[in-house]
């Protein structure tokens, strides 16, 4: 696998629409959706994105992807790859700052914690996207552990395989939820012509 240099933004920039979204309100309630527009900024302070990413040569055989070493089992992953030599591996994080403020928020406001969730949840989904954008334009959509029949389990072998913990800060509990919390992991397949 080689290893991939990422650029990190400066700054993430959380849009209060997508906030709404993850709250499952689509507009129609005016204090809340000012409340989401006052804590973004402040919310947005604590984030300090890191990632580390990877590339490798893709590999299909019986019980789903090889990467190299690293054996990624299921046929949805095999099947989302078709087509593609390589892929990148990658794990994000918009950073502990983000849990500290969700945890202060929540302390004090249910609302408040729930809009700082929310937050963070669409900074970290901003933040892939702005990995994605660094890597070749012809593309598959990211595919994470738990989509289709691809087992959360790989999870470890992944962030063992990027050396998440050294480049990115990035841990995995016993029963495998990732520290920080506001952290992804996602392979993207690189379509060959």
């Amino acid at each position: 696998m080689e290893r991939i240099e990422l650029k990190m933004p400066a700054e993430i920039k959380v849009d209060p629409a997508e906030v709404m979204r993850y709250m499952r309100l689509c507009g129609g309630d005016v204090e809340i959706e000012k409340r989401v527009r006052e804590l973004i900024p402040e919310v947005s302070r604590s984030f300090l994105p890191k990632a580390a990413a990877m590339k490798a040569v893709v590999r299909a055989e019986p019980d789903g992807v090889r990467m190299e070493h690293l054996m990624l089992g299921g046929q949805a992953l095999k099947k989302h790859l078709e087509g593609c030599r390589e892929a990148v591996l990658f794990a994000a994080t918009i950073g502990p700052g983000a849990d500290r403020e969700i945890a202060r928020r929540s302390a004090g406001s249910a609302l408040d914690g729930w809009i700082a969730d929310c937050v963070c949840t669409a900074a970290a989904e901003r933040l892939c996207d702005e990995i994605c954008a660094q890597l070749p334009p012809k593309q598959r959509s990211r595919f994470s552990p738990g989509y289709g029949d691809l087992p959360m389990d790989c999870q470890g072998e992944i962030l063992t395989a990027l050396g998440a913990m050294k480049y990115a800060g990035i841990a995995l509990t016993q029963g495998m939820m990732m520290v920080p919390a506001k952290s992804v992991t996602a392979i993207v397949g690189l379509i060959t012509e």
